[in-house]
């Protein structure tokens, strides 16, 4: 293999390695939206279970049931 080749070849796998890091930057930019919001949506949960649970210790208890 001549330079010119070897230099072709490095230059060929270098532009490999940087499309590939393209594509898990990508790649990595979308899980991190995703998570984003998966974690609003948790936080909306909390929140609804919250007022639930304060809806519910407001809440007149029921009657025992008839036996």
């Amino acid at each position: 293999m001549s330079i010119i080749d070897n230099i072709l070849s490095g230059t060929r796998n270098i532009l490999l390695l940087q499309y590939k890091v393209d594509q898990l930057t990508a790649d990595y930019a979308k899980l991190e939206a995703r998570q984003d919001s998966l974690t609003e949506r948790v936080i909306r949960l909390e929140v609804i279970i919250s007022e639930a649970q304060r809806a519910a210790t407001r809440a007149p208890a029921l009657p025992p049931p008839n036996a």
